[in-house]
């Protein structure tokens, strides 16, 4: 199931949550994230800022779950391995026929 997070006062939003079954609260979130359709490139500061809001995600675990980083225009530095990037490319690719 994705959807996405927020706390009731909208201090903390996540933009993507991949979670184990269709009804919320998932059992087990498999995937948090962050997407930034901004003209500069997914950073380290918006690299803290994904990993900190995920903590509060219900279900998230910083062992298992996966970190997803979507931008436009790319990434700054190297990412961690359990951060998956994604761009442009990948979205589309993802609605291609097989």
């Amino acid at each position: 199931s994705v959807g996405a997070w927020w706390t009731r006062t909208n201090s903390i939003e996540v933009d993507v949550v991949i979670g184990d079954r269709p009804r919320a609260p998932a059992h087990r979130v498999l995937a948090v994230g962050s997407i930034k359709w901004t003209a500069s490139a997914f950073d380290s500061r918006r690299l803290h800022d994904l990993a900190t809001a995920a903590q509060k995600v219900p279900g998230y675990d910083p062992l298992s779950s996966t970190l997803l980083a979507v931008s436009r225009h790319g990434f700054h530095g190297t990412l961690p391995d359990r951060v998956l990037p994604l761009g442009p490319d990948d979205i589309v690719d993802a609605y291609r026929p097989a």
